[in-house]
């Protein structure tokens, strides 16, 4: 009973020390469809073409006062450094139209996972759609 105490313990302490990657499933009200979290990034499958949605990703981010280190548009990847965090944005072409867009940020030296920064680029792409 005791050993079983201690490894929820531990679990716990690693979900909310960001150790492991939890995943939750929370609903976009604005875009209409859910959103994955986990310790340092938002993914999404949404509908519309890789070129609009890398564009729209590089003016959310430039609008937030990011500088952008690196992008292709054929790869499908942005990497930008924003005041407070490290950005890392990835659009890859679903088909049929769909795009799934993964938007990672880091803080701290690039060692510390920034989720509140993830989700609010996510929230501002999807206004700025």
């Amino acid at each position: 009973m005791k050993l079983r105490t201690v490894l929820f313990a531990a679990v716990i302490s690693m979900f909310m020390y960001g150790c492991l990657p939890a995943v939750l499933v929370v609903g976009a009200g604005a875009a209409g469809a859910t959103y994955s979290v986990t310790t340092d990034g938002v993914s999404d499958t949404i509908t519309a073409s890789p070129e609009t949605a890398f564009e729209t990703m590089l003016d959310v981010i430039k609008n937030e006062r990011g500088v952008i280190r690196d992008s292709s548009i054929a790869e499908g990847k942005i990497e930008a450094v924003l005041p407070n965090a490290d950005v890392f944005a990835f659009i890859e072409d679903q088909g049929l139209g769909k795009v799934k867009v993964t938007i990672k940020a880091r803080k701290g030296l690039n060692l510390l996972p920034d989720k509140e920064t993830a989700v609010y680029l996510y929230k501002q792409f999807i206004r700025n759609f």
